[in-house]
Parts: structure tokens; sequence; C-alpha cells
């Protein structure tokens, strides 16, 4: 029971339209120093990547598996958001959006474990975005859920709040 849902991603730049002096372009905002702004109750999200910047306004709507395609209504509304939490971006322009995929289960919460009808099938899914942030906690309880289930029949392993089992 793992659902996908579409996130709009963004990157940004800063705009030099009109600068005819080449120098001018040096005194552009550097972004190189700049660390990740978020504003979690507007959920505005953006990075430093390369020569501009990696942002989302974090939306976030459940669509049918391979649903790639980003809306153009979602441009609007993000540099909308964007300038509203950040002014200092109004000079910044779009130069390319699109959208992602990210799982979730249906309680929101990560799947992980053994699969109960497939035999060493182990699931780490549901992440929802959250992985790279999740991942150093994670191994430790995944080596765990492996060692004891080396150790142990399934039906004498713990309780495992995450174990994709909980949905049958």
């Amino acid at each position: 029971p793992i659902f996908p849902y579409k996130r709009h991603l963004f990157f940004i730049r800063q705009s030099i339209q009109g600068f005819r002096d080449e120098s001018i372009k040096d005194m552009r905002f550097d972004n190189s120093r700049l660390p990740v702004l978020w504003d979690e109750k507007r959920d505005v999200y953006i990075r430093t990547e390369g020569d501009g910047f990696l942002a989302t306004h974090c939306d976030q709507r459940e669509v049918k598996a391979g649903d790639y395609a980003a809306d153009e209504k979602e441009v609007h509304r993000f540099m909308k958001s964007l300038v509203s939490v950040f002014p200092f971006f109004e000079d910044h322009h779009i130069s390319r959006y699109w959208a992602c995929l990210r799982t979730f289960a249906l309680d929101q919460l990560p799947v992980i474990g053994f699969d109960p009808f497939i035999k060493n099938l182990f699931w780490v899914s549901g992440l929802g975005g959250r992985g790279v942030t999740l991942s150093p906690g994670l191994i430790p309880l995944i080596e765990q859920m492996i060692h004891e289930q080396v150790e142990h029949s399934k039906t004498l392993s713990p309780h495992n709040p995450f174990s994709p089992g909980r949905f049958c």
C-alpha cells in the first residue's frame, strides 16, 4: 500500500536582463555561502545548486504511478510563495521546472521490514522524500531487523511498527 505523491521542483537563477555591462554580472548575489532556507510554516524550501537554486513550495498531491508531468499552474503559485517568504528572490527567474514522485504508505509511516509473502524481500520504502534525512538513523534499525530475522523465525520476531505486514 505505497502511493505516489507529486511534488514540483524549480531551478531558479538570478536575472541579469537589462545589464549591458558584462562586469555587472560579477556583482550578482553570491549563493555559494547561502544555507538551506526552509520556511516550514509556509512550506517553501530552497538550497543552492550549481549556479542557481533548487526550490519547491512543498506541494504534494496523490497521483497515479508514472505521472511525472509538471503542472504549469504550479509555476505562478511557486514564485508567489517564494517571494512572499524570501523577497530577495524577486529578481530571480525559473530556468526550468519538473515534477517528481515521492512515496508514502497509507498511514504516512515508512515501510521497513521483511515482506510477509515473498521470502528474502526486505522493504525500505514510503519515506516520502525524507530518505536522505532518515537513512543514517535507519541503518542500525535495518541491521537489527535483518539480524533478528536470521536468528528467529518470522513468528518469533519482535513487533515492528514499520512492517509491510501491518497492512495485511
